[in-house]
């Protein structure tokens, strides 16, 4: 009983907190800024693209632009003191899943027999295509790889990649191209299909407010479910949450449980992700394990025994479906921990 009344308090903390701000920092280690640039650069092109202002048709990304969403990105991940953090930011992952690419740009050479594709297959730079070479030398750009269509009799690359180390505006470049490249463009090679998490976002004077979206089930076609969570990151850095809304998701339960529960660094599961079987690795005892889906519903509840000196349970999983799951194990002492399970493809 006890586990069941913490585990619904979790949830309500995780749900229906609202209203709450907390002090934060905008500010972070440059790995976890790293971890945030493609977002904030994503949400920038998306401003400049909805308010079509001058850096629509820049190559170069607005920086002062993606620096504010950057700022309010890493305001949220400081924003520890929030459960619904932990929830976007530790357990879920959310990140703005791109659409288009912004460090590459894919074109397809048409089957030319022009010297320049040919020195591009034998890596000569510059290719000698002036206006080609021009274009490379002011983005920086250089050739990523090339390739040819199944069954191609071509003696040059039917596709090759561009790439720089910094995000451009992919879209704006490739408006470049088009104005004096004798070879044809295959824009779709340009976006990424499918859907995935978002971070969308407003903008006022006196704050930024974003919505952490966690989007699952079938989401190469587009995705069936959602859950969205919003949080205002004002000026100063502080951070409110706002609330949640949309489909159930079960949370990982560690929000909010007691001391007693199994300790999360004491088991793990590999292969994760698994392509149908994984392997639970925890110490000798006697264990209850629940397989859950995504929105919290129990597929699978099985007796665990360890016998001592071991440490491995095989675990089958390949009658489900791919997608997002969760494995909880609770002892006759401890309460219960939780983790995700990724099943692939079988």
């Amino acid at each position: 009983m006890k586990t069941i009344i913490t585990y619904l308090i979790a949830l309500l903390m995780i749900t229906t907190i609202k209203g709450q701000t907390v002090a934060s920092n905008c500010t972070a280690a440059d790995s976890i800024i790293k971890k945030y640039k493609d977002d904030a650069d994503r949400l920038a092109l998306s401003r400049t693209s909805q308010l079509n202002d001058a850096y629509n048709d820049s190559v170069e990304i607005d920086k002062p632009m993606s620096n504010t969403y950057l700022r309010a990105l890493l305001a949220v991940y400081n924003a520890t003191a929030l459960p619904a953090r932990d929830t976007v930011v530790r357990l879920l992952h959310i990140h703005k899943y791109p659409s288009e690419m912004i460090n590459q740009m894919v074109f397809n050479t048409s089957a030319s027999t022009y010297s320049w594709a040919q020195n591009i297959q034998n890596g000569i730079s510059p290719s000698g295509y002036a206006a080609l070479d021009s274009v490379m030398s002011r983005y920086h750009l250089y050739v990523q790889n090339f390739s040819y269509f199944q069954g191609s009799t071509s003696p040059v690359p039917d596709i090759v990649t561009l790439q720089r180390d910094s995000n451009m505006n992919v879209p704006a470049l490739m408006h470049i191209f088009t104005s004096f490249v004798p070879f044809a463009f295959s824009p779709g090679q340009n976006i990424i299909f499918g859907d995935g998490p978002q971070i969308a976002d407003s903008i006022t004077t006196n704050f930024i407010q974003l919505k952490y979206i966690f989007k699952w089930y079938d989401c190469p076609n587009g995705c069936l479910d959602q859950r969205t969570w919003i949080f205002r990151v004002y000026n100063d850095c502080s951070v409110a949450y706002l609330g949640s809304f949309g489909d159930a998701v079960a949370p990982l339960f560690t929000v909010g449980l007691p001391e007693n529960t199994i300790n999360q660094n004491n088991w793990r599961i590999s292969p994760n992700p698994s392509n149908g079987y994984c392997t639970l690795h925890l110490s000798a005892g006697n264990f209850k394990l629940r397989l859950s889906d995504i929105t919290g519903g129990a597929i699978r509840d099985q007796a665990v025994y360890i016998k001592p000196g071991e440490s491995d349970y095989p675990l089958k999983v390949d009658d489900l479906p791919r997608g997002i799951y969760f494995l909880s194990l609770q002892s006759e002492n401890k309460s219960a921990s939780t983790k995700k399970l990724i099943i692939e493809q079988h």
